[in-house]
């Protein structure tokens, strides 16, 4: 009833060595034990995934007569193995394609097209400017010429 319980990767796979020669018929292979998940990294999206976990409960001898003989030990009682090995949908696979490849051909596309817009509104803002300073200037010597034809000084 109060038997602990222990989470591990299958057959022991990365555990102690200790835990294997408590059980025969263990053979730990990171092919078929490990667990793992492959991301794309652009989008955060999960294209593989390989859960396998195994579920073991510690078996403690002390005061059974019928297992003097034993030592106490993590007994695996189940292991399982869920995930998904590869995406085979036409249409999510085109989806994601789609998601990483065409950003990048925008972003090609608008860099140089912003970049020769922004060049062009520095521009005319300069001449903008340049006109606006030019006028102000023509303003105050035609102020000042008036002044002076007035006999003001």
């Amino acid at each position: 009833g109060d038997a602990p319980m222990l989470l591990s990767w299958p057959h022991f796979y990365r555990g102690d060595p200790a835990l294997l020669d408590q059980v025969d018929g263990l053979s730990p292979d990171e092919e078929k034990h490990q667990f793992g998940i492959d991301i794309l990294p652009q989008l955060g999206v999960g294209l593989r995934a390989a859960i396998r976990l195994q579920i073991n409960i510690f078996i403690e001898v002390d005061g059974l007569a019928r297992l003097a003989n034993a030592t106490d030990t993590f007994l695996p009682i189940v292991w399982f193995d869920d995930g998904i090995e590869e995406l085979d949908d036409p249409e999510t696979i085109a989806l994601l394609k789609s998601a990483v490849v065409e950003p990048a051909k925008i972003q090609s596309i608008l860099y140089p097209i912003l970049l020769v817009v922004g060049c062009m509104l520095v521009v005319f803002s300069s001449v903008m400017l340049g006109m606006r300073w030019n006028n102000k200037q023509k303003g105050k010597r035609e102020y000042g010429m008036q002044m002076e034809n007035r006999g003001i000084k």
